[in-house]
């Protein structure tokens, strides 16, 4: 009779596995519409540790080799790098790409790989896209407010250690047009807990953004080099003005 609590424990875990995700995923729009794709992805080191313990054949799905794979055969990346990282509570994979073109950037959980199953605990998986307007501009979407799940939403409080921390965060870093984020530090971000997404209170992410540098940034850029110019323009002056003489 103690099996089925641990069974029904089992089960939330295979539920619960690809629900520990934490991803952060910054974006740029080049002008020729190429692109910068800069992704942090982390699973929570308290389910690996449940997973693992209960020997239910769960394994950590940032498998670098997998992802580096995936990278190598996609004809749409250019360049890029992969590191590992952890902290207190999550072990990270960061990946640096250089696109081809935009609108063929993958959604963060098909990085994950198969081992994600249905992402939000089992529901379907939420596709971001990237595509081209008429006008020349690039519209971003992700309906995360269609990835609730009933089933891992009910046993969430169960399992809240496990999720704390876990989210999708969104970060582009170009004008926007319009969007439903929020402007942080010159790029619209959007932040959504990973019970929230389960629990269907994450909104859809929308956003429709000019190609190329934030004007902000292009301001910085050449009020530094106006500055960096002036700056060395004042230090051959001086070196070739005469010298004061005493006596």
């Amino acid at each position: 009779m103690r099996r089925l609590p641990l069974l029904c424990l089992a089960a939330l875990v295979a539920v619960f596995f690809p629900a520990c995700i934490k991803v952060e995923q910054d974006i740029w729009i080049h002008d020729d519409g190429s692109g910068r794709m800069l992704m942090k992805m982390g699973v929570s080191k308290a389910m690996l540790e449940m997973a693992a313990s209960m020997g239910d054949g769960e394994e950590n799905p940032l498998d670098v080799k997998e992802i580096e794979e995936e990278m190598k055969n996609d004809p749409n990346v250019k360049s890029y790098t992969i590191r590992e990282e952890e902290d207190d509570t999550h072990e990270y994979i960061i990946i640096d790409a250089q696109v081809k073109d935009v609108t063929k950037l993958e959604d963060p959980g098909a990085a994950l790989g198969e081992e994600m199953g249905g992402g939000g605990g089992g529901g379907d998986e939420p596709d971001m896209a990237i595509t081209k307007t008429p006008d020349g501009n690039y519209k971003l979407s992700m309906p995360l407010a269609d990835a609730a799940d009933p089933e891992a939403a009910a046993g969430a409080a169960m399992f809240a250690q496990m999720l704390e921390g876990s989210g999708i965060t969104v970060r582009v870093h170009a004008d926007p047009v319009s969007h439903n984020g929020e402007v942080v530090d010159g790029a619209v971000v959007w932040e959504y807990s990973m019970t929230d997404i389960l629990t269907g209170k994450a909104k859809n992410i929308e956003g429709v953004f000019k190609p190329g540098a934030p004007a902000g940034w292009l301001f910085w850029a050449v009020f530094g080099g106006v500055i960096a110019a002036a700056a060395a323009a004042f230090v051959v002056v001086r070196s070739q003005a005469p010298k004061p003489t005493f006596g």
